[in-house]
């Protein structure tokens, strides 16, 4: 039985409005200008505070629209510098490097892994920013931390994770002294009469309270092209939903990214068209009312099953990482430019797989998707196929990717 590595964040989405207390035992700075990107965001001890989950989110739907220039404008009126601006010195100094000889490069690229050695993850070719996504990255600290409310978030390469009643000293220690970036989920299966097994491997969903939204993703699967000097990888996400507006919606996307090596044999991010095709099924839970029937006077879970053909592809040339949506709810797929504003790094294309789940209201939420089936034989395994888009002359090729297999 496989195990998946999770993401699992609680947000409070635009529509609702929360007040938090100060925390006193740290010091404030006060804003030198106001800061329309950042919003109404403080600077403490390194990292940014947000009074609330709503400020947060609105800070991130900003951050990202503004243009490189203007986003590092915004940081240096806090004093702030984010995962993303030190993400964006590194390859700028990589840059400069791929300029050089062979041995002034790979000197200088060992001294860089040294400098950086905090916020990116090394390996012999290749490098990851240590943060859990795009949008998170504009808003964390050198430490992957940022303040909302009373609540210290912590985004690592791998999860998500909120800190509640903790200083940011001991949010510190615990974030270096443990390995919280691998945490486990159990996996299950449902078979036909809805009772749990344990043999099909899937991603489960987990359901978001009032006004807030919930993620889950698989580990990121790769796939290699032009004799091993190229690389796709993604993963899926699940999100479940809740607000005013709405109720319990669902979606699920996925996140991909394609780079090639450089000719120091370093893998650098590149330009590059991704879509999605073939099946998943996607299981619901929903509470259904007691038959009063042999004494059944309590509600009890069931569990829908649909099976969703995608065929769906951004719109876009990208560099670096694009998440699209692949299946979703009918409501939010009619609703989506409202979505958009508090998921703004997510795309939403022609050809997503409309999902209706009305009967999920008011308390079920999105339970599971897996991309294989429990029948295979009934089911086409959901692939991404991208092509790498070729450079300057002299810098990388054009590439066309087999088929990346979705199943998790």
């Amino acid at each position: 039985m496989k195990t998946k590595i999770y993401i699992y964040v609680l947000f409070t989405c635009l529509f609702a409005i929360s007040s938090c207390k100060k925390d006193n035992n740290l010091v404030q700075k006060d804003l030198m200008t106001a800061s329309s990107g950042y919003g109404s965001a403080k600077l403490e001890s390194g990292y940014l505070s947000f009074k609330d989950y709503q400020s947060f989110i609105s800070a991130m739907k900003n951050i990202y629209s503004l243009k490189p220039v203007e986003r590092e404008n915004e940081e240096k009126s806090l004093g702030f510098v984010s995962m993303k601006t030190i993400y964006s010195n590194f390859n700028k100094e990589l840059d400069a490097l791929e300029k050089l000889s062979k041995e002034e490069y790979f000197k200088g690229y060992d001294l860089l892994k040294e400098k950086y050695k905090k916020e990116i993850t090394f390996t012999d070719n290749s490098y990851t920013l240590n943060c859990s996504g795009l949008a998170e990255s504009y808003l964390a600290n050198s430490d992957g931390i940022v303040k909302v409310g009373d609540d210290f978030l912590y985004f690592s390469l791998n999860s998500i994770r909120t800190y509640n009643n903790k200083s940011y000293s001991q949010v510190l220690f615990e974030t270096k002294n443990k390995n919280i970036s691998n945490e486990l989920i159990s996996l299950k299966a449902i078979n036909q009469t809805g009772s749990p097994r344990e043999k099909i491997s899937y991603l489960d969903g987990s359901m978001a309270g009032s006004n807030s939204f919930t993620v889950k993703a698989s580990p990121f699967k790769f796939i290699e092209g032009n004799s091993g000097r190229a690389q796709l990888y993604a993963r899926a996400k699940i999100y479940n939903i809740n607000n005013s507006s709405f109720g319990n919606r669902g979606f699920v996307t996925y996140e991909c990214n394609a780079r090639h090596k450089n000719i120091f044999g370093t893998f650098r991010e590149v330009k590059y068209i991704a879509g999605a095709y073939g099946q998943i099924r996607i299981t619901l839970l929903q509470m259904v009312e007691p038959t009063h029937i042999f004494g059944d006077d309590v509600r009890h879970p069931y569990y829908p099953q649909i099976q969703a053909d995608i065929a769906t592809a951004p719109n876009s040339v990208d560099e670096g990482t694009k998440e699209f949506v692949v299946a979703a709810s009918n409501v939010l797929i009619s609703n989506h430019g409202a979505l958009s504003q508090s998921l703004n790094t997510v795309q939403f294309n022609d050809g997503i797989f409309g999902v209706n789940d009305d009967a999920i209201q008011p308390d079920g939420y999105w339970y599971y998707i897996e991309s294989n089936g429990s029948i295979p034989i009934l089911q086409t395994a959901s692939a991404i196929k991208a092509q790498i888009l070729g450079g300057a002359p002299f810098s990388y090729p054009s590439v066309d990717f087999d088929p990346l297999d979705m199943a998790y």
